[in-house]
Formats: structure tokens, sequence, C-alpha cells
């Protein structure tokens, strides 16, 4: 195989040799470029996209969770504590539209999973339970996942009451 090659190469002229050294040269070049160089810079830019946006959602996050607490915090006047924390829940939950996939009661607390909810909708849900109804969030964990843009999946939500 070399030795076709460079039988081929020792038939050119000294100009055909020069034109195929830089043709193959601008060649190796180019490929390197839309191989390597070009798709590398792509990824990176799509990286850099996906960060910015999730910091400009951690930024909201971090604005929604500070309205939250300071809901939390003006949470002890005009509390309604009659009805049962499921019941309660339920019942908040249809009149803000959120639908619930399951429920489930564990001692004095319940655990709640919602399969999609706007994420506004599902603070001032919780801010209502908390300040109207003296319910405490214990645990909280949203997912975004394939979901449209605001929309957020609770895989799981644990509330209690004080009794």
């Amino acid at each position: 195989m070399m030795a076709r090659f460079e039988l081929w190469w020792r038939g050119l002229s000294a100009r055909e040799q020069r034109l195929v050294a830089v043709g193959g040269s601008v060649l190796l070049v180019g490929l390197f470029y839309w191989l390597v160089w070009q798709p590398l810079g792509n990824r990176i830019e799509e990286r850099e996209r996906q960060v910015k946006s999730q910091q400009q959602t951690l930024i909201w996050l971090k604005e929604k969770g500070e309205q939250v607490l300071a809901a939390q915090a003006g949470s002890g006047r005009n509390m309604d504590l009659g009805g049962t924390l499921d019941g309660v829940v339920n019942r908040t939950a249809f009149n803000h539209k959120i639908k619930i996939a399951r429920l489930q009661p564990q001692g004095q607390e319940l655990q709640v999973w919602i399969d999609q909810v706007a994420f506004d909708d599902l603070l001032m849900w919780l801010a209502e339970l908390t300040d109207k109804y003296g319910v405490r969030v214990q645990v909280i964990e949203v997912a975004r996942e394939q979901l449209p843009a605001g929309m957020v999946k609770v895989r799981r939500l644990q509330v209690s009451r004080p009794q």
C-alpha cells in the first residue's frame, strides 16, 4: 500500500506535489474543525445555556422560598384548626385546582404526591395550608423532569398539624 502511494507520489510533478500537500493540509484542518472543534464548541455553548437557565431557576426558587418563609412566619393568626388533616389538604387542593395523585396517612402526618402542578399554584396552596390551617411542611421533594416550563412534580410532600 505504501509502495503504491510512493510510486504515485513520484509520478507527480513538483507543482502537483505542492498542490496535493496544500490541499491535504486544508482537508485535514477542515476535518478537524468539523469533526472535533465545532461539536465541542456547540456542547460548551449548550452547557453554558443550561447553567444560566438553572441559575435563573435557583434565583426564582430562592425568591419564592423567601415568600413562603415570610408567610410561615406570620402564620400564627386566624387559624382554622377544625377538620382532619387529610380533609383540609383535599379541600384546599380542590379549591386551588390541584389534583392530588395519592395521599397516605402516617400517624399524625400525611404524605402527598402530585403528578403535575404549576409551581406558583403549589406555593400559594402551601401558604394557605400554613396560614389558615396551621399545617406544617415537614418534607417536600419537587422535581421539574420533562414537564412544561413552570410545572413541577411533587415526589413527596409530608405535612403535619399541631394537636
